[in-house]
């Protein structure tokens, strides 16, 4: 069996590595992309919660300031009620409810959705809405850290094409000082 010209060598080694250069640069801008989905995904769970509070907020006080007999303006009501159960959609939507922290989030929500509908006292309002808070950063904090570690494949792709470049420094440096 004949060998092959160093140049034949040299040219389809070069075409394996422009291949894996490629193949891993696909991977990682496909995995940046992913993490750029989630951390808008953060953000629009993070705004939802907020809406949620305010609104939660703005219909406690309304139903203090009916309880005084105060008037309220009806509007108001509609407003935020729809504001607070569309935000909170949102939220249902957006979790899975079989992960442990998502599924804390949720009747964090549940529970902050029936106590602004119900409670009139300030600092029960406030007591779940804290809980709702607290719920929502354990959500937001590993989700955080995935965006920051990156998915699994962009982490793998990382781990491969620095074997590869080891390898490839290993095999240079054997050929350059095997002579």
């Amino acid at each position: 069996m004949s060998e092959l010209p160093p140049q034949a060598v040299g040219a389809i080694v070069a075409a394996i590595i422009a291949g894996i250069i490629a193949l891993l640069g696909l991977i990682i801008s496909k995995e940046q992309k992913v993490s750029e989905f989630r951390q808008q995904w953060i953000d629009a769970l993070r705004a939802d919660i907020a809406a949620v509070i305010r609104y939660g907020h703005c219909m406690s006080r309304q139903a203090l300031a009916a309880q005084r007999g105060e008037l309220v303006s009806s509007s108001a009501i509609s407003e935020d009620f729809a504001g607070i159960t569309e935000a909170s959609a949102r939220i249902r939507l957006r979790l899975n409810q079989k992960e442990k922290q998502s599924a804390a989030l949720l009747a964090a929500l549940n529970k902050q959705v029936v106590s602004v509908r119900t409670e009139t006292d300030a600092e029960i309002v406030s007591s779940v809405t804290d809980d709702l808070v607290a719920a929502a950063q354990v959500v937001l904090k590993q989700e955080w850290r995935r965006v920051r570690s990156g998915e699994l494949v962009y982490r793998m792709a990382r781990w491969a094409a620095l074997l590869v470049i080891v390898v490839l420094a290993a095999a240079l440096m054997y050929h350059v000082f095997r002579k």
